[in-house]
Formats: structure tokens, sequence, C-alpha cells
């Protein structure tokens, strides 16, 4: 399946999940791309949206690739399958993840988000995201909110490797993704035709309008 771009990716994404009966949804985009294809899914169900900012830890030669991910709290998450072969010694990587984290709060409070999620206690969250590749990205948005315990928790993702759909299946409720890709290696972007990097300016105006309908 190849989409126009997020935003066409988030209507289709929502009409799937619209089929379905969910209690008490309550949508959560992960930043940056996801929040375009986030804000399309809460239109569609009608819920509430927030994001969950959580980021990626570059591999230093290799920016777009992470070896890693930190939650808001600033939990380090680290993928074993790429770790071994990056040679990175302990103290580095603590520097990538505080240098990491960093960034976390800092977007965190460019967009205005406190991190309490108690609103989503007996809800349904819906992690949302542009793609999922690892799935460590969104592994640190459930280490996230699972604390507040959400009654069931559902990531909807447009486009996902088999890989990662297959390991966060046992982590939640349910997966939802219309585009499964086993080709290695995966590349979100091969799934639109229009992909680019989304930025914190469109991001935080994205989240403004929205909540301005409430």
């Amino acid at each position: 399946m190849i989409y126009r771009n997020r935003e066409e990716a988030g209507e289709k994404l929502g009409k799937i999940l619209a089929g379905y009966s969910i209690e008490g949804p309550v949508v959560l985009a992960i930043p940056n791309g996801g929040v375009i294809v986030g804000k399309e899914v809460a239109i569609q169900l009608k819920a509430p949206f927030d994001l969950v900012v959580v980021r990626k830890i570059p591999i230093p030669d290799n920016p777009e690739t992470g070896f890693g991910s930190v939650t808001s709290t600033g939990t380090i998450i680290l993928n074993s399958s790429i770790l071994p072969r990056l040679n990175l010694s302990p103290g580095k990587i603590k520097e990538l993840g505080q240098k990491t984290f960093g960034r976390v709060k800092e977007r965190m409070a460019f967009y205005g988000i406190s991190g309490d999620y108690s609103y989503i206690k007996g809800k349904t969250a819906i992690l949302i995201d542009d793609g999922m590749a690892s799935g460590i990205t969104i592994e640190a948005a459930l280490r996230t909110i699972k604390p507040f315990a959400p009654k069931h928790i559902i990531i909807a993702v447009p486009t996902a490797s088999h890989l990662s759909f297959e390991k966060l299946a046992y982590e939640v409720d349910a997966v939802i993704s219309p585009d499964i890709r086993y080709k290695l290696p995966f590349a979100m972007a091969d799934a639109y035709q229009d992909w680019y990097d989304v930025s914190d300016e469109e991001v935080k105006e994205i989240l403004d309008n929205f909540n301005k309908k409430d």
C-alpha cells in the first residue's frame, strides 16, 4: 500500500479503527510525523488528542537510525539486536541517552506537554506513529503510558515491518496496520509518495489548532 501523504494514511487508519467498538478512545501521537496521522485518526474517532514525546537515540555516524529510545521520564530502552555491532562504551551510551532526554524535555516544554496521562486511566489508549520500523520508539511510548493504567492499549500505524509488528503484538491488546512489510531493509518513507521531515513548529500548530476545536 502506498499513501499520498500522512493525512491520507491517517484518514484510512481512522476509518479502520472506527469500524471497531473501541471503549473510551484517546489518541496519543508520537512526534513528529505521527502527529499528522494521529490528528486524522482523532477526527475520525471524535476522540481526545494528545502527544507522547519520546525520541530515538541516534547512532553517532548514522543519525537517521537509532540504537535505542528515551521515554518522557528519562528511561533508556536499548535495541539489543543493534547495540552489539556498534562498539559503544557504557559511558558513551549514557552520554547519548542523556543528550536525547534533554531534547525530549525541550520538546515537551515547547509543545506544552506535562507528561501527566492520568486521564487515560480506564480508557483505551491508541498509540499512533507514521510507521514502525524496529518498534523501539513505540516501546518507549508504551513505557511512558502504562503506569497510568489505561484499560486497553492499541498500537495503530499506517505501515510496519513484520518484525516490529510481531514483537509488539505481545505487549498490547492489538496492533493494527494496513501495510505490513516483510522485505528488508524496511523504510517508512517507501509507503508514502510525499515524505518529508515534520518540524516542531508544524507539530505545535497541529496540536494548538486541534485543541481550539474543544
